[in-house]
């Protein structure tokens, strides 16, 4: 048998041996789950003893994260600006520069009289479902075109039985026959060439939800060249790769008259924001 601060420290210890960062935090957050402790409680509970069972459980989830498997996948849960969204293996795991983005919407989502708002490339809904739950007067679709990504936004919405979020399978982001007033979207933006160096962790995730031709942009002018879903007056959110600031001020400079490139918590280009005139 052992302790919670001896299996926080073995399994620390274990991830360190791969190289993992933030061993430290990602071996709290699974302790934490499997002990149903909250994770700033832990350590006011140092000395109780783990059940054969929980620790079993424990180790098979540190394994699996030194095998390069995302922890949300382990865990089968991803909190998002605070609300706990179901998430599984082959699921695109929203980065917390996703947060950001998600916390724009929100906020320019309360400036509209009962807002009608689309996620393009929705994953495993997480955005839209944000918005959903924090404004009740919003209208909140999410389209993607993985089945595994709509079966995973279907279960996320009776999980947070939402009935303002509608989740829809396709590659099209114009099926509707009526306009938004905001229009989001956080595509796979990184360029082909870049992928051999992702991190293994970033690489078992699904390549089409984060490589997108060979300069990264190929979906940011497929939602430009359908502008014509948000109303005159309304808004596009787009999350950005910091790579090619250029070419996005060029891309855009065609389709809109004021927009802007905003910064992340980092200081890296990383969103865009246009007004539809």
């Amino acid at each position: 048998m052992k302790t919670i601060k001896e299996i926080l420290f073995d399994s620390q210890n274990y991830l360190l041996n791969y190289k993992i960062e933030e061993a430290k935090s990602i071996s709290e957050f699974i302790v934490s789950a499997i002990c149903g402790i909250k994770r700033n409680e832990l350590i006011l509970n140092y000395e109780k003893t783990l059940n054969i069972n929980q620790i079993k459980k424990i180790e098979k989830y540190i394994k699996d994260v030194s095998k390069g498997k995302p922890l949300s996948w382990v865990l089968k849960s991803h909190n998002f600006n605070g609300i706990d969204i179901y998430i599984d293996n082959g699921i695109f795991v929203p980065r917390p520069e996703t947060e950001e983005l998600a916390n724009m919407v929100f906020e320019k989502s309360r400036e509209i009289e009962n807002p009608i708002i689309l996620d393009f490339c929705a994953g495993s809904g997480a955005i839209g479902l944000y918005i959903a739950s924090k404004n009740k007067n919003a209208t909140v679709y999410a389209i993607d075109k993985s089945k595994k990504a709509y079966n995973i936004m279907i279960k996320n919405k009776s999980l947070f039985k939402l009935d303002n979020f509608f989740p829809f399978r396709s590659s099209k982001i114009n099926i509707f026959d009526f306009k938004f007033d905001i229009v989001v979207s956080n595509p796979p933006y990184v360029p082909e060439f870049m992928y051999d160096t992702l991190p293994l962790n970033v690489k078992v995730e699904p390549k089409s939800a984060i490589v997108a031709g060979c300069d990264g942009l190929s979906m940011v002018r497929y939602i430009l060249s359908k502008i014509d879903i948000i109303k005159n007056g309304g808004f596009l959110f787009l999350e950005i790769g910091e790579y090619y600031t250029n070419k996005v001020e060029k891309l855009f400079s065609k389709f809109f008259k004021r927009f802007e490139i905003l910064k992340d918590v980092n200081g890296k280009d990383r969103f865009v924001f246009a007004i539809k005139e």
